[in-house]
């Protein structure tokens, strides 16, 4: 048989479940955010490797958590608005992430990140996560991160549906995309997690905002989620799409208001 007319090479479910633990993307942040403060650079020990760590300013600690193969530079736009307002803004990388050490990790091992960058500043006057990972903060929010105010920009309902979609658009068939979930739980990942369902425990106010064009993370997500965090408010948007909402100056203006607003 020609190596033109040969059959592809079927795929291997546990490979999948591997390359949806291992984000892409840049591996050094390259900018900065535009504020006269001094920034701090930390690289704080974790698991084996490191997570890296900038912050800015010196009053309450404000920590902005970026999504899935993205690094700290995501949340940037933000900066230079809680800066002014009188906080401790601090970004960091996921693990796996920008210059955090790691290939994979699950959304659970994400938000054990967010929990070891937190305890180096707790108590933190709010949390603020874009897509991924608002989700991860969310958890970290159900481990104990001892946060006074939540806000989840786009952010998704079930890690499991994720995966699934992933595997499909992989091209698994929909037995192998049933042994790549088996196979996360296997080597101990926690796949059926709902970010309403933890944010039903939440006392903390949450501010929720998601742009009605989103193409990557549907905004009925964020109607559930509010509507099982009794603290939350939902502020739906238009035509920012995704990655918009964390460049959008109304947006982060509103951000600030609502984490410094009586």
């Amino acid at each position: 048989m020609s190596e033109q007319n040969a059959a592809p090479a079927a795929l291997d479910p546990a490979a999948v479940a591997r390359e949806y633990l291992t984000p892409a993307g840049r591996r050094r942040v390259l900018r900065q955010p535009k504020v006269t403060l001094a920034r701090t650079d930390l690289s704080i020990a974790h698991g084996q490797g490191h997570l890296a760590v900038r912050f800015w300013g010196e009053g309450q600690p404000v920590l902005l958590v970026h999504g899935w193969a993205a690094d700290q530079s995501d949340m940037f736009s933000y900066v230079p608005a809680l800066a002014a307002s009188g906080c401790r803004v601090i970004t960091m990388d996921l693990p796996a992430h920008g210059e955090s050490s790691g290939d994979c990790a699950s959304i659970d091992q994400l938000a054990d990140g967010i929990l070891a960058v937190a305890r180096h500043f707790e108590p933190l006057k709010a949390i603020v996560g874009h897509s991924v990972g608002s989700a991860a903060s969310t958890i970290a929010i159900s481990k104990g991160l001892v946060v006074e105010k939540a806000v989840l920009l786009a952010p998704p309902e079930s890690y499991e549906n994720f995966a699934r979609y992933f595997a499909s658009i992989k091209g698994l068939t929909p037995q192998q995309v049933e042994q790549m979930i088996e196979h996360l739980q296997a080597i101990g990942v926690r796949v059926k997690i709902t970010t309403s369902e933890l944010a039903s425990a939440f006392d903390l106010p949450g501010l929720i905002i998601h742009s009605s064009d989103d193409a990557i993370t549907a905004l009925e997500n964020s109607q559930l989620i509010t509507s099982k965090w009794a603290n939350s408010t939902f502020m739906p948007v238009n035509d920012l799409g995704h990655r918009g909402i964390l460049r959008d100056q109304t947006i982060i203006d509103t951000v600030c208001e609502f984490i410094f607003g009586k």
